[in-house]
């Protein structure tokens, strides 16, 4: 390096060392603007009944398979515990963006399903439809100083439908109740 640039070279070093550092370099605050919606499971998933259950004994001292034929007959819709004013329709748009569940507006009711439920001989064998849901808790947001989430709304807790169609089923020796 000649004398005129180690020259240079120092007095820029000598430059960064002077110069102090703004605020926005050592501590960015730009988290971003406009608001958002901040979204949370609450609890595990829950199960409601969609129709009747159905089952037989089997007499036989051999396993069988046999085909469960049940309705699905009442209605299961996403929905709020309480707060709302956030439609259905955008709370499950925000859901399943944020949280990347599978989330449907109800269920398919006024129609007959199969289902396959191999039950050991001398054992009952039941099977009911339920749909699963889960619950999260909607917040409209907006970033505020230092990038601490402020809450503009609180819409309260939606309980999403996650899977329409669940089949519970339980075999046993004595009459069962199927669960989840």
């Amino acid at each position: 390096m000649t004398g005129r640039a180690a020259a240079t070279a120092a007095i820029l070093v000598g430059a960064a060392f002077a110069m102090p550092a703004s605020a926005s370099e050592v501590h960015p605050t730009n988290c971003g603007t406009g608001h958002f919606y901040d979204i949370d499971e609450v609890g595990g998933r829950y199960y409601q009944s969609s129709g009747g259950t159905v089952g037989e004994y089997n007499d036989s001292t051999k396993a069988a398979t046999p085909k469960y034929t049940f309705s699905v007959t009442t209605s299961r819709t996403s929905g709020w515990t309480y707060g709302g004013g956030l439609s259905v329709k955008i709370a499950l748009v925000e859901i399943s963006g944020d949280v990347k569940y599978n989330v449907l507006k109800s269920n398919t009711k006024g129609i007959s399903v199969e289902h396959d439920l191999s039950v050991p001989g001398k054992r009952y064998g039941y099977v009911t439809p339920k749909v699963e849901f889960q619950k999260f808790h909607i917040e409209k947001a907006h970033y505020g100083a230092n990038c601490k989430v402020v809450v503009d709304k609180d819409y309260g807790v939606s309980h999403a439908v996650t899977a329409k169609l669940f089949h519970s089923t339980c075999i046993s020796k004595h009459a069962c109740a199927p669960k989840p």
